[in-house]
């Protein structure tokens, strides 16, 4: 498993039995994709308050999970607050696509 993906010792400090880290990873996946979501609304919309809002949301959730490659994003994301929505929609498609990764890993735990 790639560390930078998903760190599953991050992620074992907060759900140590099976049936935990399931619910864990459950929540953090459902709320993650719907944070993303609006991060990119927020970006399309121009609104530089409400995506930095998110990106805290989103660096949180990640540093939780051990997702550090996610979260290494969301704070080069939280710098472009007032970055134009062309820039905004590129990194969040690179979010999206990470994110997809850290799905794919945590579905195999």
């Amino acid at each position: 498993m790639d560390k930078k993906l998903l760190d599953p010792a991050v992620l074992g400090s907060y759900a140590t039995k099976p049936e935990d880290l399931k619910i864990f990873a459950t929540i953090f996946i459902r709320q993650t994709a719907e944070d993303i979501e609006n991060l990119s609304k927020a970006g399309a919309q121009g609104s530089a308050d409400e995506w930095v809002d998110i990106c805290h949301k989103i660096k949180g959730a990640a540093a939780m999970a051990g997702a550090t490659v996610l979260q290494e994003m969301i704070i080069q994301a939280q710098s472009m607050g007032e970055s134009h929505a062309d820039e905004k929609d590129e990194i969040c498609q690179n979010i999206r696509r990470a994110f997809a990764d850290i799905c794919r890993v945590i579905e195999e735990l």
